[in-house]
């Protein structure tokens, strides 16, 4: 019987540790995602363009597939020139069992007031765990049409 108490203990710790790991890996995900949107308003172009692998997959909307940091930095760029907003929330995590990987799926909210640009689109991250944070691997995302559009 006392076998069986210690069996169950353990099962119930090692559930709960899962569990506990499983929010922090959580939590992590959304701090990156605050990071990514505190960059953003700072207008912090190497800040946003850290969050990103060396490599990483850039898949915007009509246009080809784009790789690595000089790929990414324009974009932002733009948008800090333009004081641009680039809202991000977050709308779905996944994250592998084993914590290697990590998908976002969310909203953004994008405006550039000079070309009158307001408009709402979903952006995906594929992410791996670096050091204790994250990094983008891919990055894709596209703009909602406007309702009347539709």
């Amino acid at each position: 019987m006392r076998f069986i108490s210690t069996v169950a203990a353990l099962a119930l710790s090692a559930g709960m540790a899962l569990a506990d790991s499983k929010q922090d890996v959580v939590d992590s995900l959304n701090a990156f995602n605050d990071l990514f949107n505190e960059y953003t308003v700072a207008k912090n172009v190497e800040g946003l363009v850290s969050l990103y692998a060396e490599d990483a997959l850039w898949i915007e909307q009509n246009k080809p597939l784009a790789q690595g940091h000089d790929a990414i930095r324009p974009t932002f760029a733009f948008l800090a020139s333009k004081n641009g907003v680039n809202d991000h929330s977050i709308d779905k995590l996944v994250v592998a069992d084993d914590g290697s990987l990590a998908v976002m799926v969310g909203t953004a909210i994008v405006k550039v007031e000079e070309f009158n640009l307001d408009t709402t689109g979903t952006f995906l991250f594929v992410m791996k765990p670096e050091g204790d944070s994250w990094k983008i691997v891919t990055d894709m995302w596209h703009q909602h049409q406007p309702q009347e559009q539709q």
